[in-house]
């Protein structure tokens, strides 16, 4: 998936990913990734995470984080339902609500659809991805990125 994602070799994205385990180490967080990993389309984890936010911004971000290290550390497959359920109780949210909202993919679809649009049109590739805006003037950075890609992103915005 990845390769043809990027257009990329295998040795490619593993040399990528072991760019990415530099950065996660550098932040303190944990990463694993072999060739087994699953990907795929992603969704339904953004469905989960567009009702989250419903529910408040701690709820929200509780969601991210519980699906971002089910996916980078624990290497599990984010459409999956027992990874979104799980994700969705470890940010708060009632089991059997979750369990309901997983079920019924009709729950937050044009929002997400929504949503997905407009990060095509911002270029949106992958995640992380930062929209830094000043004075009307819009830097973005996405990946995992080195502190000095932050640093260069205000350096530009402060100009």
């Amino acid at each position: 998936m990845y390769m043809s994602k990027f257009g990329r070799t295998k040795e490619q994205v593993m040399a990528m990913s072991q760019q990415m385990g530099q950065r996660f180490a550098e932040a303190g967080l944990p990463y694993n990734f072999s060739d087994a990993a699953l990907t795929g389309n992603t969704f339904n984890s953004h469905r989960l995470i567009a009702y989250a936010g419903t529910l408040g911004d701690e709820t929200q971000d509780k969601v991210v984080e519980a699906l971002f290290h089910a996916y980078f550390a624990d290497e599990k497959f984010l459409n999956a339902p027992e990874t979104l359920i799980d994700a969705a109780v470890a940010a708060g949210i009632d089991q059997d609500e979750a369990q309901k909202f997983v079920e019924d993919e009709t729950r937050f679809r044009a929002e997400t659809a929504e949503e997905l649009e407009v990060g095509k049109s911002l270029r949106v590739s992958g995640v992380p991805h930062f929209l830094v805006e000043r004075d009307g003037r819009r830097v973005q950075v996405g990946g995992a990125q080195p502190a000095e890609a932050f640093e260069q992103l205000f350096s530009e915005l402060l100009a």
